[in-house]
Formats: structure tokens, C-alpha cells, sequence
């Protein structure tokens, strides 16, 4: 935003709240500038102020300007709100500046080296927490940095100061309290010149102190001019994440686009986009192990369930369950023959366990037959002999009952 009025007339610029988070330019060959807001001034990029005489007002809220940006002065205002904030604040043309360091106060402010005639002044009680930093000293000028905040005094006995030549920070001691500054490394002590109650007048440095690095060149100035318009900042460019989703790809889209914020002002949104190709479901499956005499078939079933994935929650992910069906091996006959007899039989399969395991075991069954029942006896001159003992035994289902004599054995058989 650039504001130029070169009519003889004062250039007012007034409101409640003041955000600039680009570059903000004023200029005018009038009588003085205002620049003035009551609620909140903030500036977070670069403002120039051109004005080609003093008569410059420079005033924000109560609480303080907060600058993390660069504010630059053509012509220096006679007096400064409180400045807060990480920025820094350049002076290149004037006479005297005064700033109220009895409120909290932390900024850089930057003297260009051969603004020899600009004198610096700072009122109290000053806190002990600001944060004053100065900068701009230089190799041929000597510049005094006065107080105002003491009793009435002339005796220069009253006023001490002490420097600290590696951390760079001054503290200049008077009868209404300490003001500290921190003003940089390389000063000789030994000459600071105080023979000027509430005035402390720092000697020369051997090499010019630079410009800050806080302090970067407002890149819409060149030559002293500032540039109408600067090139609006352009939106970055879309983002996109590809990351592999089975056969597929889950692909990611992150957009910007401009807006408006709460607090009314430009703002660069995000817009993230998913794009998830459609998954089915595979139909069941099965699959067959022969262990032995039995068959084991795995029954593997699919479904989907919701996973988290690439910042996403309830991605549909594939998972499967086996299910273990038993098929049994097909009946068969078989046939049994013991001691002249056959007999057929039907083997059949079925599950049994115990208490570790379950396991197919088999059951036969044989169709019975009957048979005669022999009894073999055996006449002597001496009589007939019959059998004293006898052995039973179960053969394959076949009953035999053996008896023994001293002198021939008879052999009873029956079918079970």
C-alpha cells in the first residue's frame, strides 16, 4: 500500500487497528504527517515514512507499536510511542528524538552513522526489563545519549555508568535510577565523558558499528525512492503426496487459495484433497492340505476394516480369516479271514480328541456270519477222553475257544 499527498496540508492516516504484513509506504511534502491508531498497530513486513519536514506524528496504542518488521524515517518524529517487538526501527534524517522507557519497551533502533546532529533522549523512571538496543555508532562522531528522568542536580558527581565491553551493555546510573542500553562491543570506557549531568557522551569507535541484521533494506526502495507497487505475493504452488494403496495409489492435493481471516485481513488457506480408488473385496478361497490319511481345508474369507492412513482416518484396508473345515477320507470295505472264516468289513472315519489335540480316528465294521459249532471227539479202547482245559482268545472279531487234552487238541469255533 503506498499513500502520497503533496498538497499543502497535513496528511492524517487514522483509525483503530493497523496490520501491515507487506510493505506500507507514506510520503508528502506537506506539513506533517499523522500516522495514528489506537487499538492495536502492528508491523510485520516493511513501512517507509517520507516527509520533508519534522512535523511528523508517529502514535499507537497505549500497550505499544509492536514492530517485528523494519520501520524506516526520513524525518525523524520528535517523540515515539513504545516500541515492542523482535524488529528494528531506522532514523536517517532529524534533529531529537525522545522515547519513554518508564513502559515496557524492546526494540532495535538504528541511527544511520552520519546523522551526526540527531540527539537522543530518554525519559524514566525506566524499567528494569526493557530491552533498549542501539545501534549506529560510528568511527567520527561521538554521539550523547541524555536523560531527563533525575532530581534536579548539576552535580556530575551524581551520575556513574558502568560498561561491559563483551556482552556490550551500558549501564548509566542516576539519582532518579539505572537506564540500561545495550549499545555493542568495541567502545574505550576510559573516555565516556560525563561532565554533563544526566548526559552520558560515548567516545569514538575504531570501525563503524553496521546496519543490524534485524534491520534488512525495504527491497521496494531503491535509490531513496519508494516504488509504487510491489509485486503482490503469489500463492505457492500446489503440493501432491502419492503413496501406494495395494494395486493403487492414495494421492494427496494440497492447495492454497486466498481468504479472508478473522480479523479481516489476507490470509493464505490450505485446502488438502484425497483421492482413494474403490477396493473390492476378493470372493472366499479355499485351499487344501492332505496330511496322511485326512484332508485339511482352509476356508480364507475377506473383509474390510477401517485403518488410519496418511492422516486419514477410516481408509477401508483388506483383511482376510482362515477357517479350517476337516473332510474325512471316503468309507472303504475290507475283509478278515481267520482260521477258514472271511468276513467283510466297513471302515468308516470320524473326529475324536483328547486333551491336547483333535484328530480323525476310524471305526470298522464287519457284516457277521454264523457258523456250525464243531465239537471233535475221539474214541479209545479205553474210553472216551475229554478235554480237562481250555484257552479263550477274541481274534478280528472271531471267538475260538481252544481245549487241550494230553493227547489231541479239539477246536471250537464262533462267529461273533
Amino acid at each position: 500500500m503506498y499513500m502520497s499527498n503533496w498538497d499543502n496540508d497535513t496528511l492524517s492516516f487514522k483509525g483503530e487497528n493497523f496490520y501491515n504484513y507487506n510493505s506500507f509506504g507514506i510520503s508528502t511534502s506537506t506539513d506533517g504527517i499523522v500516522i495514528s491508531f489506537s487499538s492495536n498497530f502492528v508491523n510485520e513486513g516493511f513501512m517507509y515514512i517520507w516527509n520533508n519536514d519534522v512535523h511528523t506524528t508517529f502514535e499507537g496504542p497505549e500497550s505499544g507499536i509492536i514492530n517485528n518488521g523494519v520501520i524506516t524515517f526520513e524525518e525523524t518524529p520528535p517523540t515515539m510511542s513504545p516500541l515492542l517487538g523482535t524488529g528494528c526501527t531506522e532514523f536517517d534524517y532529524g534533529d531529537q528524538i525522545t522515547f519513554d522507557v518508564s513502559v515496557p519497551f524492546n526494540q532495535t533502533l538504528y541511527f544511520r552513522p552520519d546523522l551526526q546532529r540527531l540527539q537522543l533522549n530518554f525519559t524514566g523512571p525506566p524499567l528494569p526489563g526493557n530491552n533498549i538496543v542501539l545501534r549506529g555508532f560510528s568511527a567520527t562522531y561521538s554521539r550523547p545519549i541524555s536523560v531527563d528522568y533525575y532530581p534536579e542536580t548539576t552535580d556530575p558527581g551524581l551520575f556513574s555508568y558502568a560498561y561491559n565491553n563483551v556482552t556490550g551493555i551500558l549501564n548509566y546510573m542516576t539519582p532518579g535510577g539505572t537506564f540500561i542500553f545495550d549499545i555493542g562491543t568495541g567502545f574505550n570506557e576510559s573516555i565516556f565523558d560525563l561532565s554533563k549531568p544526566g548526559t552520558i557522551t560515548l567516545g569514538l569507535l575504531n570501525v563503524a558499528q553496521t546496519v543490524p541484521s534485524n534491520c534488512p533494506a525495504d527491497p521496494h526502495i531503491t535509490n531513496g525512492n519508494l516504488l509504487p507497487c510491489g509485486e503482490p505475493g503469489s500463492l505457492p504452488d500446489p503440493v501432491t503426496v502419492v503413496s501406494s494403496y495395494y494395486q493403487y495409489n492414495i494421492t494427496e492435493v494440497l492447495s492454497y487459495y486466498s481468504t479472508t481471516a478473522s480479523d479481516r485481513l489476507p490470509s493464505t488457506a490450505t485446502n488438502v484433497s484425497y483421492y482413494i480408488p474403490s477396493l473390492s473385496i476378493p470372493p472366499p478361497s479355499t485351499t487344501t492340505v492332505s496330511y496322511d490319511d485326512f484332508l485339511e481345508t482352509l476356508l480364507i474369507s475377506y473383509y474390510a476394516t477401517p485403518l488410519t492412513y496418511m492422516g486419514l482416518t477410516n481408509v477401508p484396508f483388506i483383511r482376510s480369516t482362515y477357517y479350517t473345515l476337516i473332510a474325512f477320507p471316503s468309507p472303504y470295505t475290507t475283509t478278515l479271514t481267520t482260521d477258514s472264516m472271511t468276513v467283510s468289513g466297513v471302515v468308516s472315519f470320524y473326529t475324536t480328541s483328547d486333551s491336547f489335540n483333535s484328530f480323525t480316528a476310524s471305526s470298522t465294521s464287519y457284516f457277521t456270519k454264523t457258523k456250525n459249532v464243531t465239537t471233535t471227539v475221539t474214541e479209545y479202547p479205553m474210553g472216551t477222553i475229554y478235554p480237562t482245559s481250555w484257552i479263550s482268545k477274541l481274534v478280528s472279531g472271531t471267538s475260538t475257544t481252544t481245549y487241550s487234552t494230553s493227547i489231541e487238541t479239539y477246536v471250537v469255533k464262533t462267529q461273533s
